[in-house]
């Protein structure tokens, strides 16, 4: 079985950052959003976090080749088998049992994906930072992926202010479209429902298998939090720790999609807290109303 820590969670959560941190953890490799990696990198071409293209980068050329010759399938294959299963509108195939051949052919070609990322990266552990609540529930169904799900929150209030703004077009700077700024209540909403989502695969999990990480206790204190993932997933951090200690940037290895930032050459590790200077109290004090059931629940205060 492959072992598989999963990250799920409201995008603009720090889930690239907290990849970074773990992959440089022995025999464990962070590869970013896998879920986008058959539309966006090998048939988009978008860039790998090394510099090159998915389609020139020499690891996933290799894992491509492995996982076509071993599948007998098409990377148009992946991408719509992924569809037919991880998209919120197909939802009932996985609360029902309804379309068994779908599924059959999701874990076929998708499990397939991380048996060959093991193979060629030599990694014994896979962090997919894919956040998708549907796609941790489906991979829980997969008998050869050993799952390990993380659910990663951040306040709301920093998670609408960071997707407020815009971004131009920049491949190179791993911006693959333009951004435009979304509202901070439709933000929210979706924030809302992504980690109620969550929650739901988080409930499917063992006790000893899952775990909730809050962003700003990563960035607080990530040694100690990287020690407790490290009992969570069996994974030795003590690299990872030493590099945190040494005030060493993490780099991001081959990561697919995800954070722009993981195009730099390195990074420190810097909290994201802007909001909390600029954004309006009165902008603030609404979307903590509006999401408070959770905000509670995961321990944001209204001040």
């Amino acid at each position: 079985m492959v072992k598989v820590i999963y990250i799920t969670g409201s995008g603009r959560s720090g889930s690239t950052l907290l990849s970074a941190l773990l992959g440089p953890a022995s025999s464990a490799i962070g590869v970013g959003e896998l879920a986008k990696l058959p539309h966006s990198g090998w048939i988009d071409g978008e860039y790998c976090a090394c510099g090159l293209t998915v389609n020139c980068c020499p690891l996933w050329s290799e894992i491509r080749e492995v996982w076509c010759r071993k599948t007998g399938a098409e990377v148009h294959d992946l991408a719509q088998v992924q569809l037919a299963v991880e998209r919120s509108r197909h939802l009932y195939r996985l609360v029902f049992g309804a379309g068994r051949n779908h599924f059959a052919e999701y874990g076929r070609l998708v499990g397939g994906v991380y048996d060959a990322i093991a193979e060629v990266s030599g990694a014994e552990i896979i962090i997919d930072a894919s956040k998708n609540p549907l796609r941790a529930l489906a991979l829980n169904r997969i008998p050869t992926i050993d799952l390990r799900l993380i659910h990663l929150v951040r306040d709301v209030r920093g998670v609408a202010w960071s997707l407020m703004k815009r971004f131009a077009k920049d491949a190179r700077s791993g911006v693959h479209q333009s951004i435009a700024g979304q509202s901070p209540l439709g933000s929210t909403a979706q924030w809302s429902l992504v980690n109620l989502m969550a929650e739901w695969a988080m409930s499917a999990m063992p006790h000893e298998s899952r775990m909730r990480l809050r962003y700003e206790d990563l960035i607080s204190r990530p040694a100690s939090i990287l020690d407790n993932l490290g009992q969570i997933a069996d994974l030795e951090v003590r690299e990872a720790v030493a590099k945190i200690d040494s005030s060493a940037t993490i780099t991001f290895g081959h990561m697919v999609a995800g954070n722009r930032v993981r195009m730099s050459p390195g990074e420190s590790i810097k909290p994201d807290l802007e909001w909390r200077q600029v954004m309006d109290a009165s902008v603030q004090r609404k979307l903590w109303i509006a999401a408070w059931p959770l905000m509670r629940r995961y321990g944001y205060a209204l001040r």
